[in-house]
């Protein structure tokens, strides 16, 4: 009696619904920043370093918190190692998610989050040394005023 040869249509069927899948989230990974881009042979620029100027200055170590503009569940804010979209995602933020502000550079704030309130109080310029800290974009920022030093 001839032996017949497996059905393999279902289970290409199940592995190519499984990489559209992947591929689809990856791009929507993608589209919301926290993935970094792909790059063609183009490397991504060196991590940008965090300055801390003493207290005088204005804007620094400020806490902040980012609010998501669509709601809490819709958007998050990428944390950068530079400012610039060139740079590589770090982190990301979500609704409600505190840091301090330490500096900006363009429409870019250097930032330190989790918790890292031990950086603050330089006598002068230094750099940032927190373990979570990254550049994100002026947009995903809103300051939290009256809160004590």
């Amino acid at each position: 009696m001839p032996v017949e040869p497996p059905n393999l249509l279902p289970r290409l069927l199940l592995a190519g619904s499984l990489l559209c899948l992947a591929a689809g989230g990856a791009v929507l990974l993608l589209a919301r920043g926290v993935l970094p881009p792909l790059s063609l042979g183009q490397p991504n620029p060196a991590d940008a370093a965090i300055y801390e100027y003493p207290r005088d200055s204005a804007r620094n170590c400020d806490p902040a918190v980012f609010i998501a503009s669509r709601g809490p569940a819709t958007e998050v804010l990428t944390v950068r190692s530079g400012p610039g979209p060139d740079y590589r995602t770090r982190n990301a933020l979500t609704h409600g998610d505190t840091f301090l502000v330490f500096e900006y550079r363009g429409d870019w704030a250097g930032i330190a989050y989790g918790h890292n309130r031990e950086v603050c109080g330089a006598l002068e310029k230094r750099e940032v040394r927190a373990t979570h800290r990254g550049w994100v974009h002026v947009s995903g920022i809103s300051f939290l005023p009256g809160l004590p030093d």
